[in-house]
């Protein structure tokens, strides 16, 4: 799927189903609402983590690239560490809906530092893979 769709866009579009999961329990009228939104999460996860785990070791050497999985693993669990202590003492404080609003705006920067990076490069190319014009 990578050589037909860039990672850049793979990236960016499950950042912001992840996003639009996010937002599906921030506001859940509903269970119903709940299992929709922890399913676009489950395919954003589906389709951004595979993708940084091969960026993690596709420019380090092959007699390297054991550490640094390990490295991104190690991100990887700090993450899994600070996300659920985070996402507990916010909602004391602040409330529950406060904590995945939070989250969610994360993740549309995300979204936001995914689309600059994708599109700035030292050809000035466009979305559509042609030349910009100046």
């Amino acid at each position: 799927m990578l050589k037909r769709i860039k990672h850049g866009y793979l990236l960016t579009s499950g950042a912001f189903l992840f996003f639009v999961g996010i937002m599906l329990i921030a506001f859940a009228p509903s269970v119903s609402y709940l299992f929709a939104g922890t399913v676009c999460m489950g395919f954003a996860f589906g389709i951004v983590y595979p993708i940084l785990m091969g960026m993690s070791i596709q420019k380090v050497d092959r007699s390297e690239r054991t550490t640094a999985t390990g490295i991104h693993q190690s991100f990887y669990a700090i993450g899994m560490f600070t996300g659920p202590w985070l996402s507990g003492i916010i909602p004391d404080r602040l409330g529950i809906r406060t904590m995945f609003m939070i989250t969610a705006c994360f993740y549309f920067i995300a979204i936001y530092l995914f689309i600059y990076f994708l599109f700035k490069r030292k050809k000035k190319f466009s979305p559509w893979g042609h030349l910009r014009r100046y």
